[in-house]
């Protein structure tokens, strides 16, 4: 057997498991057809937990590629998610969300028992442990088995600082995972050096960052540790942040606006009288010497988002969030010098509404 292969698929098996996990169902549980790219950065320090904490994350900037994210839902309660050529499967139950099992180009999980992920609403402070109790086969030869716990805690409530961004009343949350995991020998193929059965040590930690206001986790660090016997140990690490510009365009609408019901007094800013009003007024996007320069003159007051994307949807930038005043000309000039050439979006999104120009670097 190729341990190496083997030790990466499962140092990756459990990293999705618990992307449904989140504060309400009504809000944090993805829909049919979501899609989004959670953008790779330096490993973060998770920092503390408890009240009133404070996750400074305004230095964590993208590094390499994005990875994408998409869901799919067969009746009511079944959702597959994709990610990195893995697909996960997720059974919703009124209030409770459990793992149906995953596979990828190399081996396969699926429940003996499906173990319980998520029981919602959760709130600071909830926690809960289940067992975990998987079944399945690598390269279709050797069968695997694992057993374990995972325990879901929101452990911290505070203020996340991303860059450009500050998002107050932030729920973290701590998954930890602990399972062994038994390779069956292959008697046809021989592929197990040793007379009997190998066991595999998996420890996962998994912190996710949400808010009342974005579906999808703000931030993400995953910490895996894989041992095969005491002296063999493998430990990976790997972040992810999701910021707010990224998740507008990604669901199509200004989420952030419509997770919550605006009170009665509230004023999005595109209704007048009952009549829509275009908030953003002669947007132009003009491209010349490594820049993309945009303008335009917003008729409300607002928090102005530029999101750049490829025409197939991957996000290579999400510029900071700025201030825009109402009848006053707005300018931003955007950097692709180091963009290949090829087609592109640039979207730009005040208050609840979103804009988009198409453009050709050559």
């Amino acid at each position: 057997m190729n341990y190496s292969k083997l030790k990466l698929f499962l140092l990756f098996s459990l990293a999705s498991f618990y992307a449904l996990a989140g504060v309400t169902k009504a809000v944090h549980i993805p829909r049919n057809g979501d899609a989004v790219d959670l953008q790779r950065c330096e490993v973060l320090n998770p920092g503390s937990s408890g009240v009133d904490a404070v996750w400074d994350f305004s230095e964590a900037v993208p590094v390499g590629e994005s990875s994408r994210i998409k869901y799919l839902s067969f009746g009511d309660s079944l959702l597959v998610r994709t990610e990195n050529a893995a697909m996960h499967s997720f059974l919703i139950k009124g209030d409770s969300v459990l793992w149906k099992g995953c596979e990828n180009r190399l081996s396969a999980f699926t429940d003996s028992i499906a173990p319980l992920q998520m029981l919602l609403p959760m709130e600071y402070g909830d926690s809960i442990t289940t067992p975990l109790y998987m079944v399945g086969n690598y390269c279709g030869h050797n069968a695997l088995t694992m057993l374990g716990y995972h325990t879901v805690h929101i452990d911290g409530k505070g203020t996340l600082i991303l860059s450009g961004d500050t998002i107050k009343n932030v729920m973290r949350m701590h998954v930890l995972t602990t399972a062994k995991v038994k390779v069956a020998k292959d008697n046809k193929r021989q592929s197990l050096t040793a007379d009997n059965d190998s066991l595999i040590d998996k420890v996962e930690e998994k912190y996710l960052w949400f808010s009342d206001n974005y579906r999808f986790p703000l931030a993400e660090v995953r910490l895996s540790t894989i041992g095969v016997g005491k002296p063999e140990e493998t430990f990976s690490a790997v972040s992810y942040i999701c910021p707010p510009a990224v998740q507008d365009y990604a669901l199509g609408t200004n989420f952030s606006t419509l997770a919550n019901s605006p009170s009665a007094d509230s004023n999005t800013g595109n209704e007048e009288n009952g009549n829509e009003v275009t908030i953003i007024q002669n947007l132009e996007v003009n491209t010349g010497n490594g820049f993309v320069d945009v303008s335009f003159i917003p008729e409300a007051n607002g928090m102005v988002s530029l999101v750049l994307t490829d025409v197939y949807g991957r996000v290579f930038s999400s510029i900071p969030k700025k201030a825009a005043q109402s009848g006053v000309a707005y300018s931003d000039r955007v950097d692709v010098s180091r963009l290949p050439s090829g087609s592109y979006v640039l979207y730009v999104n005040v208050a609840n509404e979103t804009q988009n120009r198409k453009f050709t670097i050559k």
